[in-house]
């Protein structure tokens, strides 16, 4: 029984002109970068014709790239920064700041979620919660160990102290209520609370968006009340 190839993606045969501007693309940029020139092919197969026609590199690490590297790194610079700045893919520069062991050195104006959990007194989950609740982001390194891969989490240290400070100063539904000695479903009908991974009276909420809403509330006059019908009374 013949194959059928109805469906299958035709790719052209590589031409010289083609492994010449590969070898220029490839001598001047990353594989990432040499592959974008070529729409048409995957990224392995532009790979596979690298190697194919032996133009993969291996060149040593410079004492001038890791002090590059190091400023880079310290800088806080992105990926893609530095696959421009080096010259090198990802992957290079990965393997090359873990065996410099830069993982271990936070960027600037960063810390590690170890250190952040050491210096507010919060347990690691309970920071956590709180840094995604005030929308925080936290980086997952990935040139660090895999085994200390969660406690190397990366934060900025002004969001760390915003998303406490804010998480601090911030009540409950039930605080809330009991301040202004109002009932607990009239609080979540005034600030529309709804029941979401966690009990709506356990949210945090904003002490002066609390006040505001609690004092538009009480201004607004209530239901009037329904007469009952005059009825005599039998005198005994």
């Amino acid at each position: 029984m013949a194959r059928s190839d109805k469906g299958k993606r035709r790719v052209p045969r590589w031409t010289p002109e083609d492994d010449a501007q590969l070898a220029e693309a490839y001598r001047t940029s990353t594989l990432d970068g040499a592959a974008a020139q070529f729409p048409g092919r995957t990224r392995h197969g532009v790979m596979q014709r690298i190697s194919r026609l032996g133009l993969v590199k291996s060149r040593r690490w410079s004492g001038a790239e890791d002090e590059r590297l190091h400023e880079l790194w310290l800088r806080g610079a992105s990926a893609e920064e530095m696959q421009r700045e080096l010259g090198r893919g990802a992957a290079a520069i990965y393997m090359r700041a873990r065996y410099l062991r830069l993982y271990a050195i936070p960027p600037a104006g960063c810390e590690f979620m170890r250190d952040a959990v050491r210096r507010s007194g919060f347990g690691y989950s309970t920071l956590l919660r709180i840094l995604s609740w005030a929308g925080v982001e936290v980086r997952m390194p990935m040139h660090s160990p895999r085994a200390s891969r969660a406690r190397c989490r990366l934060v900025r240290i002004e969001d760390v102290n915003a998303a406490i400070a804010r998480y601090v100063r911030c009540e409950t539904a039930v605080q809330a209520a009991a301040r202004h000695h109002v009932a607990l479903a009239s609080l979540r009908e005034w600030m529309n609370l709804r029941h979401g991974s966690k009990p709506w009276r356990y949210y945090r909420l904003d002490p002066d968006e609390v006040d505001r809403v609690v004092a538009e509330n009480r201004r607004r006059p209530g239901r009037p009340r329904k007469e009952e019908p005059p009825c005599d009374r039998i005198s005994s």
